[in-house]
């Protein structure tokens, strides 16, 4: 080191690499030679085209009006214009996943001025060894103490929404029950669970909320569809228009392209959009797609070859009106030898019904008449219907297990005794509902 004398620096005896560069010496360096040194910009970095989807107004959701109302106006009647009683108003919304069960309370909620406290579950820890509070404790303190308002906050109404369960309450029902109890009691604020259909060993609604503990608590349901194809080629043209916004990250996805994404997706607007936004993307290529063989009906008078995107492909389950039209138009393969057999996989049609066996059931009832030619294969469906109706009555422990006996009864049943079929087509009704006077 070197101290000099006029001045109280310290100079560093340290030789530092001279600092290299592409250009020549005497190259004359321009503003266009260094754009391939540029940052990219703060709002290329920052786009999220998920957040630029999400719903904001009514006529952005994917939903049926008809629903959307069901839900307003239980909001109307249970949250915003709610009387002082002494029980807490609960709603069930359960649907396929992405029928747009959570975009729609939100929308609402946000249009009618309600607050949502959602729950959150927490980080998985051994609460043995922290000795602190459980997920049931604290999944029941914040459902009790959800009534509260804090300080900061305003006073306007709230709404508690559920839609990812603690794995404790899943693992034991009989907890979730027990919460269900006190809550309904204590807690004040109304409360909305959200529950995805899923297969029977997979349901949620189906094992936390069974029909005994839905008519316990006075717990509403209103079931989502799928969504349709109209609403979600909206839902799309509108997701292309913000893709027209950044033609610098997007191209613009042809006709066809959609029309793939609309069949392959089957209802799920959440998948929908995930297609959209790979097949939008500049750096993600052409994908490939394939034709979908469909069976075409002599009444119409052309077929329209289809096409959906290979490897981005749904289970396409069968809805409550097809799983009832099949029962009732069952197809029979001759084997040659005077014996027939169903052709149709029963097990995963019943496992289409397994989350409310009771609907099936009387969907059944109220339409089998229409697709009976003879009066012994009547007799005999109506006995067997009458028949699985016993196992949906008020069993203790077993209670699950008898519903799914009392189900393969009358599907099974009234596919057996439909000797004579009527060869006409026949509109599927819902049941009649009897109130007592």
């Amino acid at each position: 080191m070197n101290k000099k004398s006029n001045k109280n620096w310290i100079s560093l005896d340290i030789k530092v690499d001279e600092v290299k560069n592409d250009f020549p010496v005497g190259t004359k360096v321009t503003r266009d030679s260094l754009k391939v040194f540029a940052v990219p910009s703060e709002t290329k970095k920052a786009y999220n085209f998920f957040e630029k989807v999400i719903p904001t107004i009514e006529s952005h959701l994917a939903v049926h009006s008809k629903k959307i109302k069901e839900v307003e106006e239980w909001l109307l009647r249970n949250v915003k214009d709610k009387c002082g009683k002494g029980t807490t108003s609960i709603l069930l919304i359960t649907g396929p996943a992405g029928s747009g069960k959570s975009a729609t309370i939100n929308v609402l909620c946000n249009k009618l001025d309600i607050r949502i406290s959602e729950w959150v579950n927490p980080v998985d820890q051994d609460y043995e060894l922290s000795k602190g509070p459980g997920q049931s404790a604290q999944f029941l303190e914040f459902l009790v103490q959800s009534k509260y308002l804090s300080l900061l906050e305003d006073s306007g109404k709230k709404l508690t929404l559920v839609e990812d369960f603690p794995n404790s309450v899943i693992r034991k029902p009989d907890e979730f029950f027990t919460i269900l109890e006190k809550v309904y009691y204590k807690a004040r604020s109304a409360i909305v669970f959200i529950c995805a259909d899923e297969d029977m060993s997979n349901n949620i609604s189906h094992q936390l909320f069974p029909q005994n503990i839905r008519d316990l608590y006075k717990i509403e349901n209103i079931t989502f569809n799928a969504c349709s194809v109209t609403l979600m080629k909206n839902s799309l043209k509108r997701a292309c228009s913000l893709i027209l916004e950044r033609s610098d990250l997007f191209t613009p996805p042809h006709n066809d392209i959609i029309e793939a994404i609309v069949i392959t997706s089957c209802g799920d607007i959440r998948s929908a959009m995930n297609q959209l936004y790979f097949a939008s993307l500049k750096a993600s290529g052409k994908l490939e797609m394939q034709e979908c063989t469909r069976s075409s009906n002599k009444r119409k008078r052309s077929a329209k070859p289809n096409a959906k995107l290979k490897n981005m492909c749904k289970d396409e389950s069968l809805t409550l009106f097809h799983g009832v039209g099949r029962i009732l138009n069952p197809k029979r393969i001759d084997r040659g030898d005077g014996s027939w057999r169903l052709d149709v996989d029963l097990e995963s049609l019943i496992t289409t019904f397994a989350p409310n066996p009771r609907k099936c059931i009387l969907f059944l009832q109220e339409n089998y008449l229409k697709y009976y030619g003879h009066i012994g294969d009547i007799s005999a469906t109506a006995d067997i219907l009458s028949f699985s109706q016993t196992f949906f009555d008020k069993w203790s422990e077993e209670y699950n297990k008898m519903r799914a006996y009392g189900l393969w009864a009358a599907v099974l049943g009234s596919m057996v005794y439909n000797e004579h079929k009527v060869s006409k087509w026949n509109q599927i009704t819902g049941p009649t509902r009897l109130e007592n006077k």
